[in-house]
Parts: C-alpha cells; sequence; structure tokens
C-alpha cells in the first residue's frame, strides 16, 4: 500500500474507477466546493459589518472609558473567531461527497 492511499483511504477505491467515474467525482467535488465558498462568501460580509457596528456603537456609548486599542483587540479577535465559526458552518452544512 502507498503512502498516499494510508493518508486517504478513498485514494485506492478511487484510483480503481474508470476514468468517467474519476471525472464525476471530481467535478462533483469541485460543485461542493464553489457552494461552500459561495455559502461563507454570501454570510462573510453582513456578519463582519453587524460585529463592527456592535463594537463601535459600544465604543461610542461608553465614549473614553474604552480606548481605541482595547476596541481594535475586541473587534479583531472577535472577527477571528467569526470566521472561524463560518467556516466551520459552511463545511458542516455543505459536507464534500
Amino acid at each position: 500500500m502507498s503512502s498516499w492511499s494510508r493518508l486517504c483511504p478513498g485514494a485506492q477505491t478511487l484510483a480503481s474507477r474508470n476514468p468517467v467515474e474519476r471525472l464525476r467525482h471530481k467535478i462533483a467535488r469541485d460543485d461542493c466546493l464553489r457552494a461552500r465558498e459561495r455559502f461563507f462568501a454570501v454570510r462573510i460580509v453582513p456578519t463582519l459589518l453587524a460585529w463592527a457596528a456592535l463594537v463601535a456603537a459600544t465604543a461610542a456609548v461608553a465614549g473614553a472609558l474604552i480606548p481605541p486599542g482595547v476596541s481594535l483587540t475586541l473587534y479583531f479577535s472577535g472577527a477571528a473567531i467569526l470566521v472561524v465559526w463560518l467556516e466551520r458552518r459552511a463545511r458542516s452544512q455543505l459536507a464534500m461527497p
């Protein structure tokens, strides 16, 4: 057994298929990947805009109580968490074949 087939157990069965089935599998995998990227792209911009508005509103209401460095740190750490969460959500909802 080659090292590739140990890492990817489905590689052996994919290699034994005829070329037409392999091409169909690759096209289905690419379609799924594009759907996942579309799902992520459509949801990331509004989510990050809403997060920015929430942080800005909090900083505006609190006034000088919250320094700008704290607001920026809060925004960027929250944005990173939101991106990871949306990517995992996209993967779970649109599982690749």
